[in-house]
């Protein structure tokens, strides 16, 4: 067994730091928490900061007062004294400041959230742009990239709901899929679906490819692969013939 005792040249206490035990190296009296890299946990103070996992050059260097956080990548949580938040890839949560709760995992992601709380983004740039938006979920390349102030959306697949800003309760899954909203309450599934809606909201649409003719459409529902509403108030069921779209009050179908 090596022991290493350090002095107090840095402003802690003069103590035994590290124990190393074979193949293992402890970190002691450091309230529990692992500091790996320049910078990282600079501002920790070991006797009240607990559980705390910070590894890359300056991976939460200004915290201060967080418990139960994990910081691994250059820039990781700098910024960061909130609580229950993990960071894993370069610049992950660079801003976020009070914000708790948060999963950012890939490069980039959530890289400018302040203060939006309950956030999880796992690729690179997902919700990059989310400053105070909460309650997102973001999953695949760039996934919410553009979201900023958008509250309760979830998207899932590569650059999916990639415009949105301010919208809030959008569902996006596939590639694509609503890659222009701003609008909110709208549900796109499948590859591409819903790219040309933007302003529009209330929509639905299921199927690859399924759109709508214009951009500001409100409670239309295309569903089927290439299907197009071009209407508000409308539904239409597969094919890409526009004048097929029917009113959805008093539409019924009979078998």
């Amino acid at each position: 067994v090596i022991h290493f005792s350090l002095g107090d040249n840095t402003g802690y206490p003069g103590a035994e730091y590290f124990t190393m035990i074979g193949p293992r190296l402890e970190v002691i009296n450091s309230g529990r928490s692992v500091f790996m890299g320049e910078g990282a946990g600079a501002s920790t103070d070991v006797t009240t900061n607990r559980n705390v996992v910070a590894i890359g050059y300056n991976a939460l260097n200004s915290n201060v007062s967080g418990n139960f956080g994990v910081a691994i990548g250059a820039f990781s949580q700098q910024n960061s004294t909130a609580t229950n938040n993990v960071s894993v890839g370069r610049f992950t949560l660079s801003t976020s400041t009070t914000a708790t709760n948060l999963t950012a995992i890939g490069s980039d992601a959530l890289r400018f959230n302040t203060s939006g709380s309950e956030n999880t983004a796992v690729g690179v740039g997902a919700s990059g742009n989310n400053t105070t938006g909460a309650n997102n979920t973001s999953l695949g390349y760039t996934s919410g990239g553009r979201t900023d102030v958008g509250d309760f959306n979830t998207s899932v697949g590569a650059s999916s709901l990639f415009f949105n800003e301010s919208g809030s309760s959008n569902t996006s899954v596939g590639y694509l899929s609503l890659y222009n909203t701003t609008g909110g309450n709208n549900t796109g599934l499948g590859r591409d679906a819903g790219s040309t809606n933007s302003t529009g909201s209330n929509n639905t649409f299921i199927g690859n490819n399924s759109d709508a003719s214009v951009n500001n459409l409100t409670n239309a529902t295309a569903i089927g692969a290439n299907s197009v509403v071009g209407q508000s108030n409308a539904l239409i069921l597969g094919g890409t013939a526009l004048n097929a779209v029917q009113p959805l009050w008093r539409t019924r179908v009979e078998l």
